[in-house]
């Protein structure tokens, strides 16, 4: 059952607890789309298409090598799949591509421990795309390598909102250089 679509995230329930999955299938679809367009479009007017430009044949190459990886990247990513369960005791993050698998434990407490990772005016990060952080903390509150990645401060907020109707959840906000923030900053 799912409980709320934040960003490229949604939550959902699941037998084991609560499942946060990653969409990127959509944004993959579109670029590779783009990608076989662009392909298209320079065979045809390249050297060896059915209306060669002479001006183009020197760009054929460059324009067409570009576009085919691009088109590689966005069929990769399409086959990307990242989960995460937070049962019980652990939090269980699932990352594949097609037959490959990697599963990473990491134990929990009772309660699930969230720092919320904001970019501020000072620091170096704050023209990045996902200048919000959400970091999982284990049981020892050690910083771990789970984290989500928002554009938006507000929806990393209504993330951790979504969490805290199915699971107790302590937050505290940092900066991404590793200094507390007001709660709520």
């Amino acid at each position: 059952m799912s409980i709320d679509r934040i960003e490229r995230y949604s939550i959902e329930r699941c037998a084991d607890g609560v499942a946060v999955r990653m969409h990127n299938r959509g944004s993959a679809a579109g670029i590779a789309a783009i990608s076989i367009v662009a392909i298209l479009w320079s065979g045809w007017y390249g050297p060896y298409g059915p209306y060669p430009v002479p001006e183009w044949s020197s760009m054929y190459w460059i324009v067409t090598g570009f576009f085919s990886l691009v088109l590689a990247a966005a069929l990769v990513s399409a086959v990307y799949r990242w989960n995460c369960t937070i049962s019980g005791h652990a939090i269980f993050v699932t990352k594949s591509i097609l037959f490959w698998r990697s599963v990473h434990r990491t134990p929990r407490e009772d309660n699930l421990e969230i720092r919320i990772e904001v970019a501020t005016g000072s620091d170096d990060t704050t023209d990045t795309i996902f200048p919000c952080r959400v970091r999982l903390v284990d049981g020892q509150e050690k910083s771990t390598n789970l984290w989500l990645d928002f554009q938006h401060k507000a929806n990393a907020d209504r993330f951790v909102g979504a969490l805290r109707r199915i699971l107790p959840v302590k937050v505290e906000y940092w900066t991404t250089r590793g200094q507390p923030l007001d709660q709520g900053g």
